[in-house]
């Protein structure tokens, strides 16, 4: 039985987002930090016969979708209407278990992440002057992020009340005024942070100015005692993250609604 969730729930979601905390970041970053109801965020849980323990969890923030459960013994179905009558734009999660909505819907682009952890720091030089954002930075952030199409933000509000609220956090080169690389964090919660948005503009490549954002990043977080997380699809990353000491610990499939938007 799907229903909606609501702050008495609160226990029995927690007890199986916990199972794989880092696999949940997304999860209970949101459900921590805006709780089950607000005009972006909702939360569904899928409930076993007797209605006492939950199954499944689906979050709704914005137009992105996350899922979460711990056997593939759920209502996909149920899900899948859900999906479909709120118009997602984005489906996430563990790749087991995001697969098996690939046979109702067809026409979804996907792509597949390397899930990776960060834990222990390895040590590299930093050579330029990396800067922790402030929020009177935020709009030059929008400014570097609308130059990169491929990092763009599509709820730049959403966003802006993530730093706010301090739940998130970046550090970023600057040059001539303007931010020219850059890493932050999302959906930070009590044991983890996702890192995303990293990057830095096409004239300023090949200096390991990104290197060093996450570096300084990775450092800020793991001094909070928590681990930094991440997923990507590139050779080429999986260099870097390899190098500053990301481990890989699974993998993370994204399908995309291609019709919607």
């Amino acid at each position: 039985m799907i229903r909606d969730l609501k702050l008495a729930d609160h226990e029995k979601v927690m007890r199986l987002l916990t199972k794989e905390p880092e696999i949940n970041l997304f999860i209970i970053g949101d459900i921590e930090n805006y709780g089950y109801h607000t005009d972006f965020q909702k939360v569904w849980g899928d409930f076993d016969e007797n209605a006492e323990q939950i199954k499944a969890v689906l979050v709704k923030y914005g137009h992105n979708f996350n899922f979460y459960a711990a056997e593939k013994n759920f209502d996909v179905a149920g899900f899948a209407r859900i999906l479909a009558s709120n118009e997602y734009k984005y489906l996430f999660g563990k790749k087991a278990l995001i697969e098996v909505f690939d046979n109702i819907f067809h026409d979804n682009k996907i792509r597949e992440y390397d899930f990776a952890k960060l834990d222990q720091l390895v040590e590299i030089k930093v050579t330029e002057k990396v800067q922790r954002l402030e929020d009177k930075d935020l709009d030059k952030m929008l400014a570097f992020y609308a130059k990169m199409p491929k990092l763009a933000i599509r709820d730049t509000e959403i966003v802006k009340k993530e730093f706010l609220d301090q739940h998130a956090r970046a550090f970023y080169i600057e040059k001539d005024g303007q931010i020219v690389s850059m890493a932050r964090t999302t959906a930070g919660n009590r044991f983890s942070a996702m890192m995303v948005g990293i990057g830095t503009l096409p004239e300023y490549q090949k200096q390991g100015f990104s290197e060093q954002c996450v570096y300084k990043l990775g450092e800020n977080i793991l001094k909070m005692g928590k681990s930094l997380c991440l997923f990507y699809d590139s050779p080429e990353a999986a260099q870097l993250y390899k190098k500053l000491g990301f481990v890989v610990i699974g993998k993370w499939l994204q399908f995309e609604n291609t019709k919607t938007f």
